[in-house]
């Protein structure tokens, strides 16, 4: 048998493979629109297809998922950036809201096991923090309304047709292979390595949370075994659980980039999401723990860009 993770050439996909894949013995499908070849997994192989395909389409899904005997989905596939959604509003509901459909109805027909949907804190807009998984869905963009949507179209599938499934809130991702958006927090780290100057004009004092790839997937992972029946609830957040300010960020990067030129400018910046999440149902629940400190994280993903910036 096998699991099949879509979006699986990203940067979440391949280290759920990778953990999956120390635990268990079946093989992985990595379903994705774009293939990028992945060295960590060469230890793999073996046990690692990757099929290039696309969730929009229903047939290609439905058909890959036969021809390798899926039994296990973890459905990462998504327009994940906040700017392309909200320029595009339909290709995001194209993919994030049809393709989630394809891939339900997909389980539903083939009676596939379990299937782990990840979500976002993006569903829950501006909110005071920490934020609990009961809190209103309040979206501040397209990317997270329809998030929203792939949520109660995966709870609706699970209460008509069965269908066992987790959902998992992730919440700002980072880590080797992450992609350095200039005006993000992690442009920083990227100018620094570069040996350019990053200049806020305001937000030192903003508070960010970020999550550890590594950690957001042994969430993935913990939902993904657990036995739904033994749980109270199917939704958790999984994050690191904590926040820090945009100025001991810079000061973490200094640390290890000695001679970084950062400027932060006071006050805070504009965003709907400055607060953590609360992860106590994970810990309760999924005995989930996240391990990579943010220190940890960010000196790992500088030694990861020396190694690798062209």
């Amino acid at each position: 048998m096998s699991i099949l993770i879509t979006g699986g050439t990203g940067l979440l996909g391949p280290v759920v493979a990778e953990e999956y894949l120390k635990v268990e013995n079946d093989n992985v499908i990595l379903f994705d629109i774009n293939i990028n070849e992945i060295a960590f997994l060469q230890e793999y192989i073996k046990r690692v297809e990757m099929i290039k395909g696309d969730i929009s389409d229903f047939k290609n899904i439905l058909n890959v998922c036969k021809e390798f005997k899926v039994n296990k989905v973890v459905h990462l596939a998504a327009i994940a950036d906040v700017d392309i959604a909200e320029k595009n509003p339909l290709k995001a509901c194209d993919v994030n809201v049809k393709g989630t459909y394809n891939v339900l109805e997909t389980c539903k027909r083939l009676d596939i096991n379990k299937m782990v949907y990840a979500s976002t804190g993006a569903v829950y807009g501006k909110a005071e923090g920490p934020v609990k998984e009961d809190t209103p869905y309040n979206p501040a963009a397209i990317y997270g309304a329809t998030k929203v949507m792939g949520e109660v179209i995966c709870l609706r599938y699970n209460k008509s047709y069965g269908v066992d499934l987790i959902i998992n809130r992730l919440y700002f991702l980072y880590g080797p292979r992450m992609f350095f958006e200039p005006i993000s927090p992690f442009g920083i780290v990227k100018n620094a390595v570069e040996g350019k100057t990053t200049t806020f004009e305001r937000g030192r004092d903003q508070l960010f949370e970020f999550t550890h790839v590594r950690d957001a997937a042994r969430g993935i992972i913990l939902s993904l075994l657990a036995d739904s029946k033994k749980l109270d609830h199917r939704v958790f957040n999984i994050s690191y659980g904590k926040t820090i300010k945009l100025k001991d960020f810079a000061e973490i990067v200094k640390k290890y980039v000695p001679g970084a030129d950062i400027e932060l400018g006071p006050g805070k910046l504009e965003l709907p999401r400055g607060f953590p999440l609360d992860i106590t149902r994970a810990k309760k629940e999924l005995s989930y723990k996240p391990k990579i400190s943010l220190e940890e994280g960010i000196k790992e993903t500088i030694t990861w860009l020396k190694k690798n910036l062209r």
